[in-house]
């Protein structure tokens, strides 16, 4: 069974809608939709949460548990980075119908996954992911150990504040689900805010 990463599948159609090749993502979007459905059974069963996720890899089978070891394995927001991708066509090409039928669908039950997957930061009350992996990223514990699980990692948090806001302005231009959308905007604020730290690298809090 070959497997892939879901980042290396966005990667390989990431510049379709620039070089007018948007015929290019269909194929894409298809697995996406199918990372939507199987994902389901994966938020169920591991989370108990409504809604989609997908993980790391993936294969032709809409794989969409963990996998691949630590380090990478459990990148919670994988599903919401491959399905940037729906939002690109619907911005490049103000396709409305596409936004009501395809990624707006989508990008909604991602949303409701993580509404109920995210916890309260217990020192300032933030929503965070976790446990989490920023893809690649190692960092050493208070102890000296190499770790990469965390909770609240920056990659996370940078997915999910782009999820809610697209959704927020999907729900807007389609006029749909008001309630949702206070819901969402209500998370957003709590997520934790970006600032830089003395080495000018980007992190949470």
């Amino acid at each position: 069974m070959t497997s892939t990463s879901t980042s290396i599948r966005s990667r390989i159609t990431g510049a379709a809608e620039i070089c007018n090749l948007s015929e290019c993502q269909r194929s894409l979007f298809g697995l996406i939709d199918a990372l939507r459905i199987l994902g389901r059974r994966t938020a169920k069963e591991m989370y108990g949460a409504p809604g989609w996720v997908c993980h790391t890899i993936t294969n032709a089978w809409g794989y969409t548990a963990p996998g691949g070891g630590l380090g990478w394995g459990l990148f919670v927001t994988a599903g919401i980075w491959i399905a940037l991708q729906m939002w690109d066509h619907y911005t490049f090409n103000a396709d409305v119908e596409f936004l009501r039928t395809c990624a707006y669908p989508t990008l909604r039950e991602a949303a409701e996954f993580f509404l109920a997957y995210m916890v309260p930061e217990p020192k300032h009350g933030w929503l965070v992911t976790g446990p989490s992996d920023s893809p690649e990223n190692w960092f050493l514990s208070s102890d000296g150990e190499r770790c990469s699980e965390s909770m609240g990692n920056t990659c996370d948090r940078v997915f999910v504040y782009a999820l809610y806001s697209m959704c927020i302005e999907a729900s807007k231009v389609l006029a749909v689900d008001d309630e949702l959308r206070s819901t969402l905007e209500a998370a957003r604020a709590k997520l934790p805010p970006s600032r830089l730290d003395a080495t000018d690298s980007c992190r949470n809090g």
